[in-house]
Parts: structure tokens; sequence; C-alpha cells
């Protein structure tokens, strides 16, 4: 799995995460598990959200046509490093062949 750093916009934090005072945001394609040993420095648990969101969502449009994997989730960890919320972005596709396209 190639590396799926991201970075954030937004600006400084009252969520305390990773033991520090930022969000770990962790990643999972598949199999594929990357955990985040840095964090980002955010707004607040809405913040937070929306970064996963858009984490998920970017990630999983560069990558899920590409790959076996059809779903991607980004995990927020808190200070004890529990999840605090999950993203997760899917792709799912279903063939339905009309008798005039065989």
């Amino acid at each position: 799995m190639a590396d799926v750093r991201f970075r954030t916009r937004n600006t400084r934090i009252g969520l305390r995460v990773c033991g520090r005072a930022t969000p770990c945001f962790d990643v999972r394609e598949g199999s594929d598990f990357v955990a985040d040993d840095e964090g980002l420095e955010l707004a607040g648990l809405e913040a937070a959200e929306t970064e996963a969101t858009v984490a998920a969502a970017e990630i999983g449009k560069d990558r899920l046509p590409h790959r076996d994997a059809r779903e991607v989730t980004v995990h927020v960890r808190d200070e004890r490093g529990e999840r605090v919320l999950s993203a997760t972005v899917s792709l799912s596709v279903l063939r339905i062949l009309s008798p005039a396209l065989n």
C-alpha cells in the first residue's frame, strides 16, 4: 500500500488524540492498514470528521477503481488510542447486461 498521508487546511484544536492534541488518522484499504503516528492539528471532532470523510473520498477516488479492495476506511483515534469515529467509502459494481449488448 502506498503512503497515504494527507494534510489539513483546518486550524488549531481542542481535541486530544494519539497522546497529543492532534487526532491520528489510520487508513484501512481492504486488508492493508496504515497507522498514523503524526496526527493533524484540527479545530475539534467535527473538523476531524470532515477531514476523515474528505480523505476517504479522495483515497477511494484514486485507488478503488484500480484495486481489488472495494472499501477505504479512515479511522480517527483519540489520546488513548481509541477510535472516536470512522469514515468509509465503498465501490460496488453491478453489471446488468441486456440481450442486445451480449
